[in-house]
């Protein structure tokens, strides 16, 4: 009877290891280019997360949605995901890849817009570099 009650899971243990299984389940199908599927999973780890009060899984659920969402060029969405969570850095990089992808579409004052909104972010993280790409993109758009 004593093995029986080592080998059992504490319920609180199951719904943990759900929401890991969940998470990587969604970083799987993320890494193939799946977002939607991705997506699914990575909102069942934010739901369970929140259920029991898991401020850690909360936090990275939000993370890999708002990537997910990035990749869908689903801009908006992980913008408010990233502001939601204070990934100030993560802010900045949709902000960039959201100029570039107006670029793209030669929608130059939008384009300019963002690559603005990223550098200011990127300068208030101290990310030299990157505010470095924000100025060069912000000339070729003159």
């Amino acid at each position: 009877m004593s093995i029986k009650i080592h080998t059992q899971k504490p319920p609180q243990l199951k719904i943990k290891i759900a929401l890991l299984l969940y998470a990587q389940l969604g970083n799987a199908y993320e890494f193939l280019g799946a977002y939607q599927q991705a997506i699914s999973y990575f909102q069942k780890s934010l739901e369970i997360a929140r259920e029991i009060g898991d401020r850690d899984g909360i936090s990275t659920s939000l993370v890999n949605l708002g990537n997910a969402y990035n990749f869908l060029e689903e801009y908006q969405q992980s913008l408010e995901i990233k502001k939601q969570i204070g990934d100030r850095r993560g802010e900045a990089s949709t902000w960039f890849n959201l100029g570039n992808t107006r670029k793209n579409l030669q929608q130059n004052s939008e384009a300019k817009t963002a690559s603005e909104n990223a550098r200011n972010l990127y300068q208030a993280v101290g990310l030299g570099k990157e505010v470095e790409d924000c100025d060069r993109s912000i000339q070729n758009l003159a």
